[in-house]
């Protein structure tokens, strides 16, 4: 799979742990219409929409991905895209997160030495 190469290494993370829930790498945002509707954002990631379409966009540093969500039978239901954008919130501040995590560890543990 192709990533952008332009992306730091704990938003590449970020950026898989999305692939992993649903959503593919575009290409550059640019090449692309912007969100029309924003969504909201977590850390580096603003998330939005657009009209009449049933997916979810991720931009990050001006990498797009994209959960099409108009395969679900469940797309039309009410809270239906609310649930999604909400997991993936929650994908990306758990990945920030263990990030932290993991730089607290390594921190305390070379303060050791």
């Amino acid at each position: 799979m192709n990533y952008p190469c332009w992306l730091s290494k704990p938003q590449l993370e970020q950026a898989q742990a999305l692939v992993d829930l649903g959503f593919h790498y575009c290409g550059d945002a640019d090449n692309f219409c912007g969100c029309e509707y924003p969504c909201g954002k977590v850390g580096t990631w603003q998330f939005g929409t657009h009209p009449g379409e049933c997916c979810l966009d991720a931009v990050c540093n001006g990498a797009l991905y994209s959960w099409e969500l108009e395969t679900d039978p469940r797309c039309d239901e009410p809270g239906f895209f609310e649930a999604r954008l909400a997991e993936a919130k929650k994908t990306i501040k758990t990945v920030i997160k263990n990030q932290k995590l993991k730089q607290q560890s390594s921190a305390i543990q070379l303060s050791l030495f």
